[in-house]
């Protein structure tokens, strides 16, 4: 998107989630990890008080006669006659395969706009921000991706961020705390605090790293949370730290075609649940095949780019990326790595410097403003986007594997 009115692309958005009373979430598929997160944010900006109503919507009658973890349900018929004229909002929680219809059918009835108030989950985890912004004048971040280390113990041949292509570097310690001593002093509450680019369990001082935030910022982010191939177990430091702080560990299961992690993933799972840290397997059928730094856009100009970027979906976008260069702060992973790896030629519109730009205008372009409308990146990406299907690619084939760091 391109920026029309720099500070006040949102103006319309503000004035209307002041009045907001409800937020609907359409489908009975209770999301606790979203709404854990919701109502964590609110609290914290609004004294502890959340000040929102949720309710479930279904067409299932026998949904409809009882409560929904904890929260009222109704019908489609009687939602539609509830939001009408109001300034509520309302959240798909559908599978797949119904979401095109149902968003069809909402918006055939002109009372709904999408990214105003009618979201997907995706969308929502990331308007979260405006909507507290506008709501309680605070900066929220459902998430931001802090670069600790590019390295990684395998060697994936279609790995997203490409590390195998570039050049392995890990920030100190001391520079990590002064990124995040940056970021908290600029944004007023972080979800997710998500260390990346690599594996998140090779960098030298992750106990140390934990210990400093949950210390210093516990009660201001929501979560700290590393992720991790299966391969590496974390000795007896780290686990300590992981349960001291409550980091979430995202486990990937590679064991289809890593076979280090056939052999090590049994055991890093064993040891997270005996020591009791919040962790969660990540299995994925496919990767989906961005193809970055070999698709070709070049045939786009700049609406046809700009378009591109607002229509894609990536969850790869949407969110700061924050001390991978100083001064510098991305909003998409493919702009991220292509300043680490020089894959694009860069240009000033490609990144913001945190210091020099109103929370309205950050807030902005995390979420996909730009003077020229889109990003360099997008001129090698092919992107994701809503009623397509994306490349799809097998999960994690190893190649060159003898070219590995060794971690034990």
């Amino acid at each position: 998107m391109k920026w029309r009115n720099k500070g006040h692309e949102f103006d319309f958005h503000i004035d209307y989630y002041k009045k907001t009373k409800v937020i609907y979430f359409y489908g009975c598929v209770y999301n606790k990890a979203f709404i854990d997160l919701l109502t964590w944010a609110i609290k914290k900006v609004n004294n502890g008080s959340l000040d929102v109503d949720f309710i479930f919507v279904d067409r299932d009658i026998e949904k409809q006669n009882k409560p929904f973890c904890g929260y009222p349900v109704i019908s489609p018929e009687l939602f539609i006659e509830q939001f009408i004229n109001k300034n509520d909002i309302v959240i798909t929680f559908v599978s797949d395969n119904s979401l095109r219809a149902l968003l069809s059918q909402l918006l055939g009835l002109s009372i709904f706009e999408r990214r105003l108030n009618l979201f997907t989950e995706y969308e929502f985890f990331r308007y979260a921000t405006v909507f507290i912004w506008s709501r309680y004048n605070k900066l929220y971040l459902h998430m931001v991706d802090v670069f600790i280390s590019s390295h990684c113990n395998v060697n994936c041949r279609d790995c997203c961020i490409q590390v195998p292509r570039g050049q392995k570097r890990m920030t100190s310690f001391e520079n990590l705390t002064k990124n995040i001593d940056a970021l908290l002093s600029f944004a007023d509450y972080v979800g997710f605090l998500l260390y990346g680019m690599g594996d998140g369990l090779i960098y030298h001082s992750l106990d140390k790293v934990f210990d400093y935030t949950g210390l210093s910022y516990g009660d201001r982010v929501y979560k700290q949370r590393v992720v991790t191939n299966g391969t590496i177990l974390p000795n007896e430091a780290v686990l300590s730290a992981l349960h001291r702080n409550n980091v979430n560990v995202v486990v990937d299961d590679y064991r289809e075609n890593i076979p280090l992690a056939r052999e090590k993933f049994p055991k890093v799972i064993e040891t997270l649940s005996r020591k009791c840290i919040d962790y969660e397997i990540l299995l994925r059928e496919y990767w989906e095949d961005f193809q970055f730094g070999s698709y070709d856009n070049s045939h786009l100009d700049t609406t046809q780019l700009t378009a591109f970027m607002s229509e894609c979906i990536s969850g790869c976008r949407g969110f700061p990326f924050w001390g991978y260069d100083p001064s510098k702060v991305f909003s998409c992973l493919f702009q991220t790595v292509s300043n680490h790896l020089k894959l694009v030629d860069e240009t000033e519109d490609d990144f913001i410097d945190w210091s020099r730009i109103t929370k309205a205008e950050f807030i902005e372009f995390v979420l996909g403003y730009t003077n020229k409308g889109y990003l360099s990146a997008c001129t090698k990406c092919s992107g994701i986007f809503e009623g397509r299907t994306a490349r799809r690619i097998p999960v994690a084939i190893q190649e060159n594997a003898d070219e590995r760091i060794k971690t034990e």
